[in-house]
């Protein structure tokens, strides 16, 4: 039921394949455990604002309520859950760990214990260098066999980076890397938001550390439906290189993506030829037919995160 329009125009798809379910899926996973990963203010106060918590009357030691787990605690749960997910004979997860610097790499590896290992190392502690971390997580996703995609956790605003957020997007932009962004509380909503759209990914925020393993079940879901899709373009003009393009994939209009991509250098110089050509010909007084050509882009449907209160 899938139907492409290129600036409006439909078009013929020529083929549609789920890449994701034979081909690796290589996941840059970077955590934060900065010092505020031991708060969860959601924890400690009832739906009504009333404290959760009470404080020793002797000590005035803060006694926090008995099912309390921390942000930090839920992330390494939740997030070993996901990387249980995927097929370790043919998937490779990354580790990134930050606080106030980049300060916990693993690089690419199928070794569930060594995964797990880097992943309970971490403790909360000191400021958040939330760019460097996306920014190394982006640059250990070296290789081009399979899919990559970068998937982040974070519950406060970048402080300490020496980068800046749009050098994280011009990395994931310039290696065709999609980032999913999980945002805790007291993030920078906006930037966070523009860093998923722009780079094709997804930002969900939640204000509770307890929706971490919906969240992420639900991410790990996205990232193994990611298909490849070939249409044929009835544009042949070399000057319109970029291309809006919305695909549908049912009867609903509503449920449709919308990208605008750029035609590679390779398909550029191709057109460029065929007008040569084409224009050759016509100085002759021969007329001749363009092929249509055929371009391939990578796309993956993304399943709306509902209404769940804890979202938004």
């Amino acid at each position: 039921k899938f139907v492409v329009r290129e600036n409006s125009v439909q078009c013929e798809i020529k083929s549609l394949q789920q890449i994701s379910f034979n081909k690796s899926i290589n996941i840059g996973i970077v955590i934060d455990h900065s010092q505020s990963m031991e708060n969860d203010d959601s924890q400690l106060y009832d739906k009504w604002g009333d404290p959760t918590f009470s404080y020793d009357p002797y000590t005035l030691e803060l006694k926090l309520p008995e099912d309390y787990i921390s942000p930090i605690q839920n992330a390494k749960v939740t997030t070993k859950d996901f990387v249980q997910s995927f097929n370790f004979k043919k998937d490779f997860i990354s580790i990134i760990g930050f606080s106030s610097t980049v300060d916990r790499v693993l690089p690419l590896s199928n070794n569930k214990v060594k995964i797990d290992s880097t992943i309970n190392l971490m403790q909360a502690d000191s400021s958040t260098a939330l760019y460097d971390a996306m920014l190394r997580g982006l640059k250990e996703l070296n290789t081009e066999n399979g899919v990559n995609v970068l998937v982040t956790l974070t519950d406060g605003q970048n402080n300490t980076s020496k980068s800046d957020w749009t050098d994280v997007v011009n990395e994931a932009i310039s290696r065709d890397i999609p980032i999913f962004i999980i945002g805790l509380d007291n993030v920078n909503k906006e930037i966070l938001r523009v860093i998923a759209d722009t780079t094709n990914g997804q930002f969900i925020y939640t204000k509770s550390s307890r929706s971490f393993k919906e969240i992420y079940s639900k991410i790990s879901k996205q990232i193994q439906a990611f298909y490849d899709l070939k249409y044929e373009s009835k544009n042949m003009a070399s000057i319109n290189r970029r291309r809006d393009l919305i695909i549908q994939f049912s009867d609903n209009d509503k449920d449709s993506l919308t990208y605008s991509v750029e035609l590679p250098e390779e398909v550029l110089k191709h057109l460029k030829e065929k007008e040569s050509r084409r224009e050759y010909l016509l100085q002759g007084s021969i007329v001749t037919a363009l092929a249509l050509t055929t371009l391939s882009i990578l796309i993956y449907k993304r399943r709306r995160m509902g209404n769940a209160p804890a979202h938004s």
